[in-house]
């Protein structure tokens, strides 16, 4: 899955209704993420996390900077917990201030892969 550089919103949800997992027992969620940055432009690459949408309150998410990431595809751990169907996963580009006119510090962020581990 390509995200483009035009926003930052949460554009890409996974909702755990669609999921199967083992109720009450812990998981890990990873992504398989490559980020095409924009030369010479340092800024935030991407963001990411577990919503609970019927508490409204996160349960876990990762944040990383250009500076901190490669040009090819990397795995990145993003939320340990226990899911429940009101849960999703979300990622988005990372954020600027768009309506300052900045731009992104990236061009695109490339979706690999999604991972739910059980955790014994």
């Amino acid at each position: 899955m390509k995200l483009y550089n035009s926003h930052y919103e949460w554009c890409t949800p996974l909702r755990f209704r669609h999921v199967a997992f083992d109720k009450g027992q812990k998981y890990r969620v990873r992504m398989r993420v490559r980020v095409e940055k924009t030369p010479g432009k340092d800024g935030e690459a991407f963001w990411a996390g577990v919503y609970d949408a019927d508490k409204k309150r996160p349960c876990g998410g990762i944040e990383r900077k250009t500076s901190q990431v490669s040009d090819s595809y990397e795995w990145y751990d993003v939320a340990e917990w226990t899911p429940e169907p009101g849960h999703y996963f979300w990622i988005g580009p990372g954020r600027f201030d768009k309506k300052g006119g900045a731009e992104s510090s990236v061009q695109a962020l490339y979706i690999d892969r999604l991972e739910l581990t059980r955790i014994e």
